[in-house]
């Protein structure tokens, strides 16, 4: 997972691509910095959850189907989040509601799906805890 990928539609998708590895991106609209990155080992199955995307956000939600994993999990849901420094307390409240709706949502498709939730939350800046905000969605159930 790449963060801060600077990355806009203007840059092909060629140029980040890397050989066996599948790539999502969400690329920052308006403005340079920001935007995420994910890349995925071809032989991984995956699927893209755009159903999770909110354009307030940059983030990408990805549920993996690896072939092995421990029978408490079913799949691995990943998410590459990055929010700026300069984003104000509302904001911040607002991605803690958007990703206990994604958490809630994922969870109740399949309780068994593990969460992983990693990138640039710039916390020292924005106030933002992403522990916390997991425990809200945890004690939320």
């Amino acid at each position: 997972m790449i963060t801060e990928t600077w990355l806009s539609d203007s840059v092909p998708n060629e140029v980040v691509n890397v050989s066996e590895f599948s790539v999502v991106k969400n690329d920052r609209p308006i403005g340079r910095c920001g935007g995420v990155q994910v890349f995925i080992r071809e032989s991984m199955p995956y699927k893209l959850r755009s159903d999770l995307s909110n354009d307030q956000y940059e983030c990408v939600w990805i549920v993996l189907c690896p072939s092995c994993l421990p029978r408490s999990i079913s799949r691995i849901a990943v998410a590459c989040v990055y929010i700026p420094p300069s984003v104000n307390m509302e904001m911040v409240n607002s991605f803690s509601d958007y990703f206990c709706y994604c958490y809630d949502k994922l969870k109740s498709e399949s309780p068994s799906t593990a969460i992983i939730a990693a990138g640039d939350f710039n916390p020292d800046s924005n106030g933002l805890n992403i522990r916390t905000i997991t425990r809200q969605c945890i004690l939320s159930r």
